[in-house]
């Protein structure tokens, strides 16, 4: 048996680099844009809450099964920031462990001895009341490291004194109401053709957030946007509904694309699933949108955000009523 040893020794070295190789491949995928590759942060990285250093080994002294929740649930979960989005359905269980895994390569102290972990930062000489939290690091309630981690994440970014604070934008948009009327007279896929053609104007929100229709077929819809400065949200990033109307829009359009003259439909129910932030560095962004079903009620339809490199930003459901378009009673009916 003492040959078996060795054997059993490469086995879990292989096992164990393979899966810091899948969580490598994991990371760079949906980490690494804001993490950097080196952990320590994207340098180009614009808003004035940056991303933690992964490579601070205190930054990661909670558990590995706590920092698995973070990756699946997301940063607000934990109390961090909320551009971290929930990676919990863009991978497996596997996955987000592996990622953790190798996130926890960026901690020098990672690779040396099990030897208890140095607290960076920390006093010399603790106050009685912290004296116990610090004998463990496993042991530390959350709410100091929510605190820890804030601090960190908080007035890291450019002075936001030294930027410009005004901007303006100015849209002019058609009367929405002329338009739908004209779309009561065709099917749902003439009338967005027409719109997609420029024969009829774009409606009023997407001139305001700037997203036009750029593929059209029966039961599938394309729209391209362009993420800006004008999108985004107090953090730093594009809100996250610009990303939640896209897909409401090309969802809808594709249900709308089935539906012949004197029908109509209305949103029931969305749901979205953030796997990336989109910022004015991402560049073009495509929507497309299928109809999985329309029926004689309910139609329902999925969608898609990628950028034109195909990485998967955001995804979409939605479910809508199908009714019948009412028609205006002719002059003296009810007399």
């Amino acid at each position: 048996m003492p040959s078996l040893i060795p054997l059993a020794l490469l086995a879990g070295w292989a096992t164990g680099d393979a899966r810091i190789a899948k969580g490598r491949e994991v990371y760079e995928t949906g980490c690494a844009l804001c993490h950097g590759a080196n952990g320590k942060g994207n340098p180009d990285w614009e808003s004035a809450i940056r991303p933690i250093d992964f490579s601070d080994c205190g930054t990661t002294a909670e558990s590995s099964e706590h920092w698995q929740m973070i990756v699946a649930r997301g940063g607000r979960w934990a109390g961090l920031a909320s551009v971290m989005p929930a990676f919990g359905e863009a991978f497996t269980e596997e996955e987000i462990s592996a990622v953790v895994a190798y996130i926890r390569t960026f901690c020098a102290e990672a690779a040396e001895s099990p030897r208890p972990r140095r607290r960076v930062g920390r006093r010399a000489d603790p106050t009685p009341s912290e004296a116990g939290h610090l004998a463990s690091p496993r042991v530390r309630p959350l709410g100091f490291w929510r605190r820890r981690v804030l601090d960190r994440l908080v007035g890291c970014g450019p002075p936001l004194s030294d930027q410009p604070t005004e901007r303006t934008r100015t849209i002019r948009w058609e009367d929405p109401l002329a338009t739908a009327a004209l779309g009561r007279g065709m099917s749902g896929l003439e009338f967005l053709e027409k719109i997609r053609r420029g024969e009829i104007p774009r409606p009023p929100i997407g001139v305001l957030m700037d997203f036009s229709m750029v593929e059209l077929g029966d039961g599938r819809v394309t729209f391209a946007l362009v993420p800006a400065e004008f999108h985004y949200n107090p953090i730093g990033v594009v809100h996250g509904g610009v990303a939640a109307t896209l897909l409401d829009t090309c969802m809808g359009c594709s249900v709308h694309s089935k539906l012949p003259q004197g029908r109509a439909y209305t949103t029931l129910d969305i749901q979205v699933r953030y796997l990336r932030p989109l910022t004015r560095e991402t560049g073009r962004v495509l929507c497309t949108a299928v109809a999985v079903h329309v029926g004689g009620k309910v139609a329902s339809a999925e969608g898609r955000i990628v950028d034109e490199a195909g990485k998967l930003y955001a995804t979409g459901t939605t479910s809508c009523l199908v009714f019948d378009i009412p028609t205006a009673p002719p002059p003296g009916a009810g007399r």
